[in-house]
């Protein structure tokens, strides 16, 4: 699609409207031209556009006769009173008028019919918004002003100036682009807007109030001495989530691409959670009330221990390196089947005896089935694993105000040993672990010794086997049509005896031999050369009638006996 087509489209109509009408001349240039020639290589571009640009056709010529009947330029002189010939042709120029925002709103509806992204590249194009803003110009400022000399009123120096003066006219047009085309051109370039809703949760956390609790007073060791307690601080903890939503519009345009508007926020909800509260626990002590008065340190005690895991097992194997085999035989199934054979013996004098005896056949089917094997050996070995545990500690004897004793052990120091992996047990086994498995079908067949169904004769009839037809023909085609060529069609008589039907079988007449009693024959006809076993001539008229006129007797045996060699068959010339 060519860039300025619009352009040439809708403006140019305008001016040829407008710019002749006011003195801008006609004739094959200036804005006439200008249209001619979109109509006859832009519009012509779009798909559907054959009726519109018939129709511009006959517009531009109406109009060129409008202008070629006076000098429109003259409409100057109805600024003191139209006459009416001005009439008349400012309701000829209002048709055209109306002519043209016909053809626009139909070139907008081929618009309309294009793929989207046409429609984009058309509606974005410079040249359609100063295409519409001519038309705005020619329907809203031009046409009030040629109606009023249609209605025969006088027009001001302001209307003639609207249509007269073209910097007055270039100036409208280009307001009319850069405020209504424009925004009516951006209208038409958006193919959806949508309202776009998005909801965005923003959480705070916060603390409360802290709450202290204590735990009561106990002795450190069992007789006395030191006691102490827990401090334990719970300090809550809260989260306060703030949900705002967002409200803009999107709009998509015919190129798909978007456009975003400005936001709109409000708070739409707010929740709060308590959460796990945090808990601070501090030991406090203080002096009980019956102290340790003495202190004696004692020697140090040993603790051992052994830890052990679960019992656990590491299985091995290893395969054979021979293998077995196992045959299985299935169900057998057994069916039977009547099969007929015809033998024939030659009686003759052409009969033959045909005898049918009937077979009975008894199949069995037997499914052999044959698998391989091949043996694993299993070794299971359970183990479980141990290590010591040495602890040392300090030990000291106190004495309390009250005279009693108590010995306090010390934090201990602990040693552990590395783990050390013991067999508790072995077990060992075997297993056939199958390898391949192929079924065949093993088939056995039964015949009786059959009985005779049915015994008959051929009445004389001629067979494949008849030993009187000679030998057949080697390498012949089985087609019939194949056999119906321009020479065999040029005897009738080969296709009312089916003699293709013959050939079709094999049967040519090779080693045959006939006998052919009729009219002098000649024997050295180039078809009969070498044909001939033996040859009487029984013509009693010998002598008295000439034998080389009589070809009947020729044309016969050459139909019988003549080769087949593509040629006509039989060239009496010869």
């Amino acid at each position: 699609m060519k860039r300025g087509w619009l352009k040439n489209t809708a403006l140019a109509t305008i001016l040829s409207t407008t710019l002749t009408a006011c003195g801008g001349g006609g004739g094959g240039g200036g804005a006439v031209g200008v249209v001619s020639n979109f109509v006859q290589e832009d519009l012509t571009n779009l798909s559907g556009s054959q009726s519109i640009v018939s129709s511009y056709s006959t517009l531009l010529s109406n109009f060129q006769a409008t202008i070629s009947n006076g000098d429109i330029s003259a409409i100057q002189g109805v600024i003191t009173g139209p006459d009416s010939q001005d009439i008349q042709k400012a309701n000829t120029l209002l048709t055209q008028l109306s002519q043209a925002e016909t053809l626009w709103t139909q070139t907008e509806d081929l618009i309309n019919q294009q793929t989207d992204a046409d429609k984009y590249t058309i509606y974005n194009s410079n040249s359609f918004k100063e295409a519409y803003a001519a038309m705005i110009y020619l329907k809203n400022h031009v046409k009030p002003v040629i109606q009023k000399v249609a209605n025969g009123k006088t027009i001001t120096l302001a209307d003639y100036n609207l249509i007269a003066k073209e910097d007055r006219a270039l100036e409208i047009i280009q307001e009319e682009k850069n405020s209504t085309a424009s925004n009516y051109a951006y209208s038409k370039k958006i193919k959806s807007v949508d309202t776009v809703t998005n909801d965005t949760p923003n959480s705070t956390d916060t603390v409360g109030t802290p709450i202290i609790s204590y735990s009561d007073w106990t002795t450190v060791y069992a007789g006395g001495g030191e006691e102490t307690r827990i401090k334990t601080t719970t300090t809550p903890n809260i989260r306060t989530t703030v949900t705002t939503r967002c409200t803009f519009t999107r709009t998509t345009f015919l190129n798909n691409t978007t456009a975003d508007g400005p936001q709109t926020c409000s708070v739409v909800d707010t929740q709060t959670k308590d959460l796990d509260p945090t808990v601070v626990e501090v030991p406090e002590t203080r002096a009980g009330e019956n102290p340790v008065v003495e202190r004696q340190e004692l020697d140090t005690a040993t603790d051992s221990s052994q830890e052990q895991t679960g019992y656990y097992k590491v299985p091995t194997y290893t395969d054979a390196d021979t293998t077995s085999e196992e045959v299985q035989q299935g169900m057998a199934t057994t069916e039977t089947k009547e099969r007929d054979v015809t033998t024939s013996t030659h009686l003759g004098n052409n009969v033959w005896q045909f005898v049918t005896k009937r077979f009975v056949d008894t199949i069995t089917t037997t499914p052999i089935t044959t698998k391989i094997y091949r043996t694993r050996f299993h070794v299971e070995k359970t183990f479980r694993d141990h290590r010591d545990i040495t602890s040392t500690y300090t030990q000291t004897r106190v004495t309390y105000k009250d005279g009693t004793t108590e010995i306090i052990k010390g934090t201990p120091e602990v040693d552990i040993g590395d783990w050390v992996k013991v067999q508790t047990s072995t077990r060992e086994w075997a297993e056939n672990i199958l390898e391949s498995e192929t079924t065949t079908e093993k088939v056995e067949t039964k015949t009786n010794d059959g009985v005779v169904v049915k015994v008959w004769e051929s009445d004389k009839a001629y067979t494949d086997d008849d030993i009187n037809l000679g030998t057949p023909t080697a390498n012949m085609s089985s087609v019939v049509a194949d056999h119906k060529t321009a020479e065999y069609n040029s005897n009738r008589g080969l296709d009312m005896i089916n003699a293709a039907d013959a050939y079709a079988r094999g049967w040519t007449g090779e080693g045959a031999v006939l006998g052919v009693i009729d009219t002098w024959q000649d024997t050295d006809h180039e078809k009969l050369d070498g044909k001939y076993l033996f040859y009487k001539d029984y013509n009693p008229y010998n002598g008295t009638v000439d034998e080389g006129a009589q070809g009947h007797g020729t044309f016969v045996a050459s139909i019988i006996a003549g080769d087949r060699d593509g040629d006509s068959w039989m060239r009496m010339e010869d």
